[in-house]
């Protein structure tokens, strides 16, 4: 089994749209949920990655570090 970076996509693969990874502060993430922007998320470690629903104002995904 290869374990791949989020960054890494798979051989063959190309994606819709580029991933933009940026740092916000842990209040700003949990607005998101609140005001329902958010389509994804995921957990990895001490890190928080989410992806924002298409209609979102500021569309960037974003990353909260813990």
């Amino acid at each position: 089994m290869k374990l791949l970076r989020p960054e890494t996509s798979l051989p063959g693969l190309v994606p819709k749209y580029p991933t933009t990874v940026k740092s916000v502060p842990y209040s700003e993430f949990l607005s998101r949920i609140n005001s329902n922007q958010v389509r994804k998320v995921q957990v990895d470690g001490v890190h928080v990655m989410f992806n924002l629903k298409s209609g979102a104002k500021n569309v960037h995904d974003g990353e909260v570090l813990g």
